[in-house]
């Protein structure tokens, strides 16, 4: 009799034990700043508002230079802020329908996780993607505005371009330099916005399968 009782008393302290994990879990999705969902989601939204900020400063430049390939340059970059603006919403539009959403609350917190996870991975690959690329595109854009170069700042700029092992070293110290720093600062922001915030996620969510 006593081993049915001991029986029935453990699976009355698992039953409370699942109960209250449910519970942590909803309580986790709630819209208060102490939240990890909540702050997911301000990440999310300071990345949309820098995105704004780009875009505005992109544009004015674009708007005010008097030379076609910097109007085509920050046009370039004004666009693309604006794609990864919708891009950034999206996500977090999706991200707040699931948290948003009932059971199974814990199949949501992992989409979530997932979602957030491989936005940084593409993130940092996208960035470190487009160091070669907006260079190269920079430079095209400022050989086929030689033609038209007239002024003694930009004459010397031209002459330098002209002398082709200053502009190998020169194009190869900086794009050393640009890659390492744009390295070291996506990881850093990346991990300062999402990393700290994912790394709880999952150590909850490992706490759940044990």
């Amino acid at each position: 009799m006593e081993l049915d009782e001991l029986k029935h008393a453990l699976q009355q302290q698992l039953n409370k034990e699942h109960e209250k994990s449910e519970a942590d879990l909803f309580a986790l999705l709630k819209s208060n700043p102490a939240s990890i969902v909540a702050r997911l989601k301000r990440s999310l939204l300071i990345e949309v508002l820098i995105c704004v900020g780009a875009l505005l400063l992109f544009t004015g430049i674009a708007w005010q230079t008097h030379y076609k390939g910097l109007r085509i340059y920050f046009g370039s970059f004004a666009a693309a802020s604006l794609l990864f603006m919708l891009l950034l919403l999206a996500i977090k539009k999706r991200i707040e329908v699931l948290s948003s959403s009932s059971l199974p609350v814990k199949q949501n917190l992992v989409a979530i996780y997932h979602i957030i996870k491989v936005y940084c991975k593409r993130c940092f690959q996208f960035t470190m993607a487009m160091i070669p690329l907006t260079m190269g595109f920079s430079f095209w854009l400022g050989y086929n505005e030689q033609a038209s170069l007239q002024t003694g700042e930009e004459a010397y700029f031209s002459a330098l371009l002209n002398r082709s092992a200053r502009v190998y070293i020169f194009l190869s110290v900086y794009f050393i330099l640009v890659s390492v720093l744009a390295y070291f600062l996506t990881k850093w922001y990346l991990k300062k916005l999402y990393g700290r915030y994912l790394q709880q996620l999952q150590d909850y969510l490992q706490e759940l399968e044990e």
